[in-house]
């Protein structure tokens, strides 16, 4: 009998020992892991202020630079001009449902209208987006180079800084970004238009692409409002003529046509 109190003894004993133990590694685990938790909060926290800290100036900087954008606009685009953007817009739409027999893409007026303000923040979004983007990229590379005392903007090109060629650059891109974007505001239909059909708006949704994504098609149709506003251009006498160039192709008929309708007046 002694033996077995003895061996049972050993046994209990070595089991409140592994027992400890096991408590001992799991409170230490739970410890360790609140520890760690509280930390990484500690950090997210000190960064997020950081962060918060840092950008706060950059909202007023904004709204002062939104009211300079703003200030632009008018100056640029006069209700003259804006007026004929309209009427050219209203003239070539016109032309081209005329002319060509329209398959509508979309049943209802409310799905083009929701087209319009898509297409159109679409559009804005992807040239704001790819600026910060190519910023952020340079300014990544710039910090690594001189983390690594990598000197590859250290250069010049007959004697401008490689390095001020960059910052000017990104100075032109940004000004450009925010041109393009004043001029997809304005060329494009703000959805809140008047269509006679849903023929008129189709076509008009294809307009609203190819100026909201294709920077050819912004530059050339800005030409055209532009000149058409500077020579005082009567759509009443432009549209016939457009008109025919655009039914029949052939240039020469087209501005005989123009001659005509010209002398007429």
């Amino acid at each position: 009998m002694p033996i077995v109190l003895v061996i049972k003894s050993v046994k209990l004993v070595i089991w409140l020992v592994g027992s400890l133990w096991t408590l001992l590694l799991n409170l230490g685990y739970l410890i360790g892991q609140s520890l760690i938790k509280s930390l990484v909060v500690i950090v997210v926290g000190v960064v997020q202020g950081s962060i918060t800290v840092v950008t706060t100036p950059i909202k007023y900087i904004g709204q002062g630079a939104e009211t300079v954008v703003q200030l632009v606009k008018k100056l640029a685009f006069n209700p003259g001009i804006f007026s004929n953007i309209i009427s050219a817009r209203e003239m070539m739409i016109d032309i081209i449902v005329d002319v060509d027999d329209i398959e509508t893409k979309l049943e209802k007026e409310g799905e083009y209208r929701d087209e319009f303000i898509r297409v159109k923040e679409s559009g804005k979004n992807k040239l704001s987006f790819g600026e910060y983007t190519l910023s952020l990229s340079i300014g990544i590379l710039l910090i690594i180079t001189q983390a690594l005392s990598i000197q590859p903007f250290g250069t010049t090109i007959r004697g401008i800084p490689f390095r001020l060629g960059i910052e000017v650059g990104l100075v032109l891109i940004a000004v450009s970004i925010t041109y393009r974007i004043m001029i997809i505001e304005h060329l494009c239909y703000s959805g809140d238009e008047k269509f006679d059909s849903l023929e008129k708006m189709d076509v008009a949704l294809t307009y609203q692409k190819s100026i909201a994504n294709v920077g050819i098609a912004q530059f050339l149709s800005f030409l055209v409002y532009f000149g058409m506003y500077i020579s005082d251009v009567d759509t009443d006498v432009l549209k016939p003529i457009l008109k025919r160039y655009y039914r029949d192709d052939v240039y020469i008929d087209a501005m005989r046509f123009a001659i005509e309708q010209i002398k007429r007046r």
